[in-house]
């Protein structure tokens, strides 16, 4: 779909995902998609770097 302007389809499903449910951790995102856990990671912690995009801690991992 846009993968092509957006380089990966990793980064398409990260996008959908958070735009649809405005949050979600990554191990949720990689299953809902089918996708590999640390692809997931990688593509957020690219985007933490790049966009200081904001981590929230919630629940045990606080």
């Amino acid at each position: 779909m846009i993968e092509v302007l957006l380089g990966s389809k990793n980064v398409e499903r990260v996008l959908i995902y958070v735009f649809a449910r405005e949050e979600g951790y990554p191990r949720e995102i990689a299953r809902f998609f089918n996708s590999d856990l640390k692809s997931i990671q990688h593509q957020l912690d690219n985007w933490k770097k790049r966009f200081r995009f904001i981590r929230q801690r919630n629940g045990r991992n606080c």
